[in-house]
């Protein structure tokens, strides 16, 4: 077990090398994953299947009692959901129209910007000094309700570059994101201890997931991502980030959150569950193959960019508590600790 837990820290700590890494693997020598890529089950292609597995284990991680106190207080964390999915779908919409976008890619973005926060923004809300229960809040209410959002905003918005079949779409993500996470729940509910004990176990399983989501979404579409500038690419991930970002910002004002949970949203908004994009967009390889290029740039740029994001931030609230601790001090006329 010890050895588990030292390798799924490594691969968590170094998940943007060890994406990067097997990115280029999977251009340089694409035949090691190409008779991977192209099974099906049930007419589900690996990345599906790989990607039901990582919303199992996120499930696993859902306790039934953290729903039900969401709604104790539902207005903004109904709300940041809301505004989470506008910003970054809409945000996504607007850099593809700017910088001109092929069809594919616009279509990838947007679809990219539906998406749910990522496994991790909880983590990276610690990091930053949020208040990581409003962050759990908003990433469960938005897992839950992304099989209706995802496809209603990626046909509003992405319908305009590519034809989307909602119908299917909306199925497709029941079976790889809504049931996985139900069973998953449950589980928990059943095992609870059990599931606390493998949490290890079932973060490392998930992490060589995604890794293996990334390596059999990009080998083949080898020539087509080779073919396309990557830095415009980066450059549209990057300012749906930042376009997240700030739109958090300003809905946190509105809301008039506290310091902590303006912290939680400002990461949560903008940290894309870019795995679970590169999924979906997966099934749509046979006739849109670039649509998953934004989302496998976007499974290292948004972690690397969001974890920036939160040291910057947490830095920045030590400081802001170091303050207060100080100004205490000073009124009671009590000695600081040191």
């Amino acid at each position: 077990m010890k050895k588990i837990v030292a390798v799924s820290s490594f691969l968590s700590r170094n998940l943007t090398l060890v994406i990067i890494f097997t990115t280029l693997i999977a251009l340089v020598i694409p035949e090691i994953f190409l008779p991977v890529a192209g099974i099906k089950i049930y007419n589900l292609s690996v990345p599906n299947l790989l990607l039901a597995v990582i919303m199992f284990g996120t499930g696993m991680s859902i306790k039934f009692k953290d729903i039900i106190e969401i709604f104790k207080r539902p207005r903004n964390v109904l709300l940041g959901v809301t505004g989470k999915f506008i910003f970054m779908a809409l945000g996504g919409y607007l850099v593809a129209k700017v910088l001109g976008l092929d069809n594919q890619l616009a279509f990838g973005l947007v679809l990219l910007g539906t998406m749910p926060p990522g496994t991790a923004a909880s983590v990276i809300v610690l990091i930053a000094g949020g208040e990581v229960a409003f962050a759990v809040a908003i990433t469960v209410i938005s897992t839950l309700i992304a099989p209706v959002l995802t496809p209603v905003l990626t046909f509003l918005l992405g319908g305009e570059w590519v034809q989307i079949d909602f119908i299917s779409m909306f199925l497709n993500i029941v079976i790889v994101v809504l049931i996985p996470v139900i069973l998953g729940m449950i589980v928990r509910s059943i095992f609870k201890d059990k599931c606390d004990t493998y949490k290890s176990v079932v973060g490392l399983i998930s992490t060589l997931s995604l890794i293996l989501i990334v390596a059999v979404s990009t080998a083949p579409n080898k020539s087509v991502i080779l073919s396309i500038s990557s830095i415009i690419v980066i450059l549209a991930v990057t300012l749906c980030f930042f376009i997240a970002v700030i739109g958090a910002f300003l809905l946190a004002k509105v809301l008039k959150l506290n310091r902590k949970q303006t912290l939680a949203l400002l990461v949560v908004s903008s940290e894309q569950n870019s795995g679970l994009s590169v999924g979906i967009a997966a099934a749509f390889s046979d006739i849109y193959p670039m649509a998953a290029i934004p989302s496998i740039i976007a499974v290292s740029l948004n972690v690397t960019l969001a974890t920036a994001l939160a040291n910057i931030l947490g830095n920045r609230e030590k400081k802001h508590a170091k303050k207060n601790l100080d100004a205490v001090s000073h009124h009671s006329g009590a000695p600081r600790r040191t």
